[in-house]
């Protein structure tokens, strides 16, 4: 094996300009995935918010209850008040062309 195993690759932050991996997948309940999708998202995903990434909220796009996948590509960083908005059956959440979400009421 060449290298440390992707799981191990998280010791040493990239550069913001550089893309981590997507499919490292590692528990949710992980340190390691929590400070990779921090620097990844930097702050709240909803579009128009500017919440640090240290007072946001983990969410999967998937739910974990309906099978979503514990990894980098299916999570993102919500506020405490967008993370209810996904949560609520009266909002739909949208994915845009930037990878930002907005929220509508149903």
């Amino acid at each position: 094996m060449n290298g440390p195993a992707p799981e191990a690759r998280l010791d040493g932050l990239p550069e913001p300009s550089e893309r981590l991996p997507e499919s490292l997948v590692v528990p949710v309940d992980s340190r390691h995935q929590r400070i990779a999708i921090r620097h990844r998202d930097q702050h709240c995903t909803s579009h128009g918010c500017d919440w640090p990434a240290a007072m946001c909220h983990v969410h999967h796009n998937t739910p974990w209850s309906r099978g979503g996948n514990t990894n980098l590509a299916d999570a993102r960083l919500l506020c405490p008040r967008h993370h209810t908005y996904a949560h609520n059956p009266k909002y739909q959440m949208k994915t845009i062309p930037n990878g930002r979400v907005i929220f509508s009421r149903t």
